[in-house]
């Protein structure tokens, strides 16, 4: 029996944090056969997903005003802790592992679980260092990237069992924090469902559509836009046109869009397949932040040859070598290889079917499920 602390929205489909844990839950739930508990937050009861088939679900309310304000004093970054703390000490004995879904959950509880002889697994998104850094500014970031640091190392450190997201976070952590006391994996990013991969002809005539994705709302993706029309924008074709689609544009972001006449920007899209459908190369400029970007398998399921800043190629390596992946780290690198996707696109010469295979291959749901699978037989 599994215990799952989920510190992301379980049921989400939008946003990378989210679409990654509903991945993660399902798994757990279909390799286990429904034996699980999971706890969420509360505010996310009216979107239980039917395909997330467990025992029991446990939510849990937001914290008072009192407790948000000891936590610059206690490092508890969560609602969980005090409600899982008492949950397990009523009923561990019905658990044989409990998962944290985030490593500032972890932090804080991986040692009371491992003293009540429970297999503990903690899911690391991300190097949450870097990314707290990069998407958090002023008095919250000098108050809490110190605790973000120490749970973050007392996760890794404590757990049974660490997934990453990618290879490069497994080896940032033993940098940085030195060898865990258990056991370390990359599992990888995967889709939450099963699903048909979007089909099409790769796109041959002279009518270029470059598009970028993402959660338009937050500091991360701001950041990569204006990093885009600063910086990338002038070596785009002078007849191209752009989209820019994804989830709550920012004010930001929409004056960014409305000063470029051949820039759309498409704002919370009903289905973002569709929209990448009408593109011909994907652009990913996201340069600050750790983990995998989730935003690249848009561009990626749907056979379109992909452009990203380094930042952003974490977890891709199945596509390192492949002519349709390029990545870049200046503007002048991103000219450079921008050019040879361009040639690629009007000669239609690559294979959208294969660059779909691979994606298959190595993050569709039932290969995540596969590869999870067997990571935790060894525990």
């Amino acid at each position: 029996m599994v215990l799952y602390i989920c510190y992301h929205n379980p049921f989400g489909t939008r946003g990378g944090g989210s679409m990654a844990s509903h991945a993660y839950l399902r798994a757990f739930c279909e390799i286990y056969n429904g034996q699980l508990d999971l706890i969420c937050s509360s505010a996310v009861k009216d979107e239980v997903s039917k395909d997330i088939k467990c025992r029991d679900i446990l939510f849990v309310n937001e914290r008072s005003i009192k407790d948000k304000m000891l936590s610059i004093f206690t490092g508890y970054m969560n609602r969980y802790v005090s409600f899982t703390k008492n949950w397990l000490k009523r009923n561990h004995h019905q658990y044989d592992m409990v998962v944290f879904d985030h490593s500032n959950i972890a932090g804080t509880l991986v040692k009371m679980a491992n003293n009540l002889g429970l297999k503990t697994v903690t899911i690391h998104h991300n190097y949450e260092k870097e990314y707290f850094r990069d998407n958090n500014h002023g008095l919250y970031r000098m108050l809490f990237l110190h605790h973000v640091i120490r749970l973050e190392r007392i996760a890794y450190k404590e757990s049974l069992l660490n997934l990453f997201l990618t290879k490069q976070d497994l080896h940032m952590f033993n940098d940085v924090y030195g060898i865990s006391n258990g056991h370390s994996e990359v599992l990888g990013a995967f889709e939450y469902e099963n699903y048909s991969i979007p089909e099409g002809c790769p796109k041959k005539d002279d009518d270029l559509t470059f598009i970028i994705t993402g959660s338009l709302g937050n500091y991360q993706t701001e950041d990569a836009v204006s990093y885009f029309f600063k910086d990338l924008y002038g070596y785009l074709p002078a007849d191209c046109r752009v989209i820019i689609a994804g989830r709550n544009p920012s004010r930001k972001v929409i004056e960014c869009c409305q000063k470029h006449s051949n820039v759309k920007l498409i704002p919370n899209p009903d289905n973002m397949n569709d929209v990448v459908s009408m593109a011909t190369i994907y652009i990913c400029p996201t340069r600050i932040g750790g983990g995998l970007k989730l935003r690249v398998m848009d561009g990626l399921k749907n056979g379109l040859p992909v452009i990203t800043h380094v930042c952003s190629a974490r977890g891709f390596d199945a596509f390192e070598k492949e002519q349709i992946f390029k990545s870049f780290s200046t503007p002048q690198e991103f000219k450079t290889g921008l050019s040879e996707l361009i040639d690629l696109s009007k000669t239609g010469l690559y294979s959208k079917e294969r660059v779909q295979n691979i994606y298959k291959k190595h993050f569709s749901f039932e290969s995540g499920k596969d590869r999870l699978r067997q990571i935790v037989k060894g525990v």
